[in-house]
């Protein structure tokens, strides 16, 4: 079973704000929910980031919210030089 951490509203919130805020900008804003991950959770947030290509965008202007609310943790990844 998926636990959902956000409701039916605050998901739509959530959507609506990124799709303002990539409006307002040239970004392009990937938020990533990971229950699963328990170790090193800045590394996981970069296989993600690179899992879903934000890596390889246009502009090279992506930026990836990697949130873990089991751990309370919040990892925020954009393009540039990453060494992990």
């Amino acid at each position: 079973m998926v636990e959902r951490y956000l409701n039916d509203a605050q998901m739509a919130a959530l959507v609506e704000t990124i799709e303002a805020a990539e409006e307002l900008s040239t970004g392009e804003i990937r938020v990533h929910i990971d229950s699963a991950t328990e170790g090193n959770m800045a590394q996981a947030a970069v296989e993600v980031f690179r899992r879903l290509q934000m890596d390889k965008t246009a502009e090279r202007n992506g930026v990836l919210f990697h949130v873990n609310f089991n751990l309370r943790y919040l990892t925020i990844i954009g393009n540039g030089e990453m060494p992990l």
